[in-house]
Order: structure tokens, then C-alpha cells, then sequence
């Protein structure tokens, strides 16, 4: 008998295209704040990198940080009209969904800022939406996640596209899908070893019809 499943996503780089925006928003942030701006070129070599090393790269202290999050966030909220889902996504949602899966999100981003994207784009796909704004903290919120909602972590997918998204699934004892058309590059999604990882979202459909 085939299982429903619980699928979590990611919403920035793995829903919202958002890459290119929050680069954008950074090089704006970044004289007030006294940080590198971030380069074409910088954007690639800091794909490789994990999320720590990306801020600590562009000369954003720990101190600095919660400061020019909170400025992202409020800038992205304002403005997140203009933001595309990723190209493909909504298909893939659609057909997750028909199959009786759960549709969730687990973000750093608000929930009030996901809620005005999936409206503008009509994406009412999602059962749950749960916002964490410590970044670092994806794991603590997943489990208590779990938790509120008694799910079997056997069943449950986090879908992401970072490193500290297949640190938190794995902390959590969930299963791993690293998508690459995000923030990280392919290469350092590997080095961390999820349990998956497709490269386009309908590669997402197949994947969970086998289970």
C-alpha cells in the first residue's frame, strides 16, 4: 500500500527564485553595514561555500548579522512581487499533491512574507507553514515540528537548497532532498551526502512516486 508522505520545503532558492534579489539587496546593505558587495564572479565561488563561510567571506560578523537579516527580510517583503516561483515548481507541487501527499514549509524567512508569495503566485498547495528566524537553528524547529505534528520522521522529506538544509533533515532524522537549482552549488550539496538530489523540480515527482 503506497504511504503518504510528509514533503517540507525550503521557500528561498528552493520555491521563490530569490538568489539574484537577495544578492541585490545585499550590495545595497553593504556600505551601510561595511561589508563586501558580492561580484558575478563572488556569487559563484560563494555557491561553494556553506552558509557561515558565505558571511564570514563578505566580512558579515555574528554581530552584524541579525542586523542585515533583519533588512533582507523587511526589503524581500516589501518587494516580493517581484519574485518568481522557480520555473517548473508549481507542476511539481500540483502532482506532489494529488498523490494525498502533506505540503509544508520550514523557513528562516517570515511566514507573513511566504504567505503574500504563495498568494500572489496562487500556490495553495501548502497544509503547514512554520518560520525559524535563526538560520542556524533549522534543525531545533524541525524537530519540534515533528513533534506538534506526530509525524513519523520514517515518512517525512525536507526539501532544500543549502547545506544547513540537509544539516537540519539529517539532525532531525528526516529524509534529505537537496535540490541544485538554489543557492549551493551541486558540488558542496554532494560533499554533505543527502539522500537525494535532483536538478529540476519534476525530477521531485518521480522521485516520491517510488515510495
Amino acid at each position: 500500500m503506497k504511504k503518504n508522505l510528509v514533503v517540507i520545503f525550503d521557500f528561498d532558492g528552493t520555491i521563490a527564485d530569490t538568489v539574484s534579489f537577495i544578492k541585490t539587496i545585499m550590495n545595497k546593505l553593504s556600505d551601510d553595514f561595511d561589508f563586501q558587495k558580492i561580484k558575478d564572479v563572488d556569487l559563484e565561488e560563494l555557491k561553494n561555500k556553506e552558509t557561515r563561510e558565505v558571511f564570514k567571506s563578505l566580512g558579515v560578523s555574528l554581530i552584524k548579522l541579525p542586523f542585515v537579516l533583519k533588512k533582507v527580510r523587511n526589503v524581500l517583503h516589501e518587494e516580493i512581487e517581484k519574485i518568481k516561483p522557480i520555473e517548473g515548481i508549481e507542476k511539481a507541487l500540483l502532482e506532489i499533491k494529488k498523490e494525498n501527499h502533506q505540503l509544508g514549509i520550514l523557513t528562516s524567512s517570515p511566514s507573513k512574507t511566504v504567505e503574500k508569495f504563495l498568494k500572489i503566485n496562487n500556490l495553495n498547495f501548502f497544509d503547514f507553514i512554520y518560520s525559524e528566524g535563526d538560520i542556524f537553528n533549522k534543525a531545533k524547529k524541525l524537530n519540534n515540528l515533528l513533534k506538534e505534528k506526530k509525524f513519523n520522521p520514517q515518512y517525512v522529506f525536507y526539501v532544500g537548497d543549502e547545506t544547513r538544509d540537509i544539516e537540519a533533515a539529517k539532525e532531525a532524522g528526516v529524509k534529505t532532498i537537496a535540490v541544485s537549482w538554489g543557492f549551493n552549488s551541486e558540488e558542496i550539496l554532494k560533499k554533505q551526502n543527502p539522500n537525494y538530489l535532483v536538478k529540476k523540480p519534476e525530477e521531485l515527482i518521480a522521485l516520491l512516486n517510488d515510495f
